[in-house]
């Protein structure tokens, strides 16, 4: 191969490279002023336990996934079968990102 080829080959390959970390979005930690953190843009408290006094009682679930969560006491239960979101009451369904249901502690099943 001569040299051109292998200088637009390594072009290439560096811009698809580099596009991949584009596309790639990582969560990060990010201090604030209070020393709190944040998971994207839910707030974390220095117990490490999410803000979930918007949801507090409520059912909720994220884009895309079937899952749906009670929360209560700034904990998700799972609700598991759709017999027992019946028995709940089939209560409406609040969607939140799913970065602050993933950030949200577990709590028992339902």
């Amino acid at each position: 191969m001569d040299a051109k080829k292998v200088f637009l080959l390594v072009g290439v390959i560096a811009l698809v490279a580099g596009a991949g970390f584009v596309i790639v979005k990582r969560m990060k930690l990010t201090p604030s002023k209070n020393n709190d953190s944040t998971v994207g843009n839910t707030p974390i408290n220095d117990k490490n336990k999410v803000d979930t006094s918007d949801v507090e009682g409520k059912a909720v679930k994220c884009d895309g996934k079937d899952a749906i969560y009670i929360i209560e006491g700034g904990k998700k239960k799972w609700v598991t079968t759709l017999d027992k979101y019946n028995d709940l009451g089939s209560p409406e369904v609040t969607v939140i990102s799913c970065s602050k249901i993933d950030a949200i502690q577990d709590g028992e099943k339902m």
